[in-house]
């Protein structure tokens, strides 16, 4: 079976100018948050969602809104679920016309649950995952994929190796592909670079690459950055070759 890396890179391929040309105009404004997904990552997720045909997106834990922004300029027709603890204004002032895009506040774990078991089976889902985390997030993508036949895939985030997250990954999962995908970083890594001053936050913790950077000093990890990790469906096995 050919590895999904090398299938999936040249797969991820056809839509990067497409990708490019819909975020570049957001230059202005766009703003790399602390952490926030990285574009790379976002290009990998948004770039399924185009190919699968996805039509509506429930993303849990967005943060200053980066992914939402992302999401919404490449795949402005897509409906768009945005979930947080507590969405905030500069968020919520950037989508006053939402146009299919909704802003949820509570727990990430209920809403998601709620949205993939209410949503016509009519519909392809994805669900992007920034919170919750590890074991808990895990769960929910299980239950996400279990729940409703139409969920391409889930994307949890800060899988980085070796994590106990992505440990947890590895041992639970088959069908799986993560953004830290060596050819896929080769070939991508150029839509991060000059940002990673910026992935820093107010508590002193960030991401650069192969780098975990905590107050108390700084740590080398085998993943070039946060990085996502993706859980496909198993009838998924014939579309994307997964090993």
């Amino acid at each position: 079976m050919v590895p999904l890396g090398s299938n999936l890179v040249q797969l991820l391929a056809e839509y990067e100018k497409e990708f490019i040309g819909a975020i570049k105009p957001l230059d202005g404004s766009f703003v790399v948050y602390p952490r926030g997904i990285w574009v790379s990552e976002m290009f990998a997720f948004c770039a399924l969602c185009k190919h699968f045909g996805v039509e509506k997106i429930i993303e849990s834990g967005i943060y200053l809104g980066q992914s939402t922004d992302i999401i919404t300029s490449f795949l402005s027709d897509t409906n768009l679920y945005s979930i947080d603890k507590e969405i905030k204004q500069e968020v919520k002032s950037r989508y006053e016309r939402r146009n299919g895009k909704w802003f949820l506040e509570g727990n990430g774990e209920t809403w998601v649950s709620y949205i993939i078991d209410t949503s016509s089976r009519d519909l392809c889902l994805a669900v992007l995952l920034d919170g919750p985390k590890g074991d808990a997030a895990l769960n929910l993508a299980l239950r996400c994929l279990r729940g409703n036949n139409n969920v391409k895939f889930v994307a949890i985030h800060d899988v980085y190796s070796p994590s106990a997250a992505r440990v947890l990954m590895d041992d639970t999962f088959c069908s799986k592909w993560y953004t830290d995908d060596p050819e896929f970083v080769e070939r991508y890594k150029y839509m991060d670079e000059g940002k990673y001053d910026r992935w820093m936050d107010e508590r002193g913790y960030g991401k650069k690459p192969y780098t975990l950077i905590r107050p108390e000093g700084t740590t080398k990890i085998q993943s070039y950055g946060p990085t996502l990790g993706f859980l496909f469906r198993e009838d998924l096995i014939g579309k994307i070759e997964i090993s």
